[in-house]
């Protein structure tokens, strides 16, 4: 996944889909926007947005609207964090059960404790490997000047 930053004019504004992600073109490039993005822009705002490229179209992660005193729009990483504490809780919890159950008081299988572990990890990694390069990409954004 390549991250790109793309400045233009916004044209072929379609309307929000039942998620609020709207789709339009920055020039000549296809742009995604998240639903927290979608207000940001409108038909004919001169834009910076960042992104990651995926299939030809950048989703976009922040965005600056010049045409708004340069206003900065960015993704809310609120369930990211969530979802990594819920992944982290359920680790430690399995962690628990595992000692438990080696230690003699029985709480479950050792395959459902090492399942759980698993699980757990790899929400923790999935909510979490997003946020640097959505802080990047903010921050590129935000530092650029008219």
């Amino acid at each position: 996944m390549e991250l790109k930053l793309v400045r233009g004019f916004v044209a072929d504004l379609a309307p929000a889909d039942k998620n609020g992600r709207v789709v339009c073109r920055i020039g000549a490039q296809a742009v995604r926007l998240h639903s927290d993005l979608s207000s940001g822009a409108k038909a004919g705002d001169e834009v910076l947005i960042g992104g990651e490229l995926h299939d030809d179209v950048v989703h976009a992660f922040a965005l600056k609207n010049f045409a708004q005193r340069q206003r900065l729009y960015k993704v809310d990483f609120t369930f990211h964090i969530l979802g990594a504490g819920f992944g982290t809780m359920l680790t430690f919890f399995g962690l628990i059960f595992l000692a438990q159950s080696t230690a003699g008081a029985f709480f479950g299988n050792l395959a459902l404790d090492l399942a759980l572990i698993t699980v757990g990890t790899g929400i923790a990694f999935f909510a979490l490997h997003r946020l640097p390069r959505i802080n990047r990409l903010t921050r590129w954004v935000d530092n650029v000047k008219e």
